[in-house]
């Protein structure tokens, strides 16, 4: 129910044809919300563009020409701040549609005496899947909670590294008008 389609199998080789045997091929649909990943910045386009103004042209059916995930082949290395929000507010997960705002994420330093700085691997907690053990799977694109726009600019001050959710990121719906 978090992904229609999170495996995709196929079956290669059939009994006799080619050779006496049956062969599959299994692959994983990483997009959606039921697996853990790392976005490449070449998944998200504006008007036609990708992040820093590069066409989404130099994105085809082989991969990403710029801007890939390869860039991180390495491995990503920081330190790692876990924003634990139901924690904060005091409740096992956030309600369907909470945005988590600006104002919510200084309240956050605040009560943990943490301060997020440059680099940081931050991960922000919205109690995603302990709503789900309790209530069941929901469409989390129409409607789940996360950050609001208004947080952009405060994650862009503190010059962070990489940012990610146990959902999606943003809050569903925005909230924001006409998006």
């Amino acid at each position: 129910a978090d992904n229609g389609n999170p495996y995709e199998h196929e079956m290669t080789a059939i009994g006799s044809s080619p050779g006496p045997w049956s062969g599959d091929s299994i692959g994983v649909s990483y997009h959606g919300y039921a697996h853990s990943h790392l976005d490449a910045l070449c998944h998200r386009f504006h008007e036609g563009f990708m992040y820093n103004g590069f066409s989404e042209d130099e994105v085809t059916s082989e991969g990403c020409g710029k801007l890939g995930i390869t860039a991180s082949e390495a491995g990503v290395f920081g330190r790692g701040i876990l924003i634990d929000m139901p924690l904060l507010k005091g409740v096992d997960w956030l309600e369907l549609s909470t945005p988590i705002t600006d104002e919510d994420l200084v309240e956050w330093e605040e009560e943990t005496g943490i301060k997020i700085g440059s680099g940081d691997i931050v991960l922000v907690r919205t109690g995603r899947w302990a709503r789900r053990a309790t209530f069941g799977p929901w469409n989390v694109a129409a409607e789940s909670a996360g950050l609001h726009a208004s947080a952009v600019q405060w994650f862009k001050e503190k010059d962070i590294s990489v940012i990610g959710s146990d959902v999606a990121l943003d809050v569903f719906p925005s909230g924001v008008e006409g998006y």
